[in-house]
């Protein structure tokens, strides 16, 4: 039992390290967002539209925790919902021309 705490331990810190490097890299580019912001946005490049749903499952988040992704994404003027033509009780995630100045930005 005490390896398997010595091991979570370690994935803790190593996970702490990786994200402050990250944060780095954002700060260094000058890039004012999260990581897990950038994960969406690094989504929606891709996938150009999704739904809140689709997103959540992909980043493996809860839909509450992406809702506020999207919100702070959204008041950065990065993300923004369009309603979906199919189901109006879907919105999907789509990115604006500011977010798409940030993928060259970011690589």
């Amino acid at each position: 039992m005490m390896l398997i705490k010595e091991i979570a331990v370690y994935v803790n810190i190593l996970n702490s390290r990786i994200k402050k490097y990250f944060i780095d890299k954002l700060q260094e580019n000058m890039i004012n967002i999260t990581p897990e912001q950038f994960l969406v946005l690094d989504i929606l490049w891709e996938k150009k539209s999704l739904s809140q749903q689709n997103i959540a499952d992909i980043i493996q988040k809860d839909k509450n925790s992406v809702t506020k992704i999207i919100d702070s994404l959204e008041k950065k003027h990065l993300a923004k919902r369009v309603m979906d033509q199919k189901d109006r009780r879907i919105n999907k995630i789509e990115l604006t021309e500011e977010a798409y100045a940030l993928e060259d930005k970011s690589y």
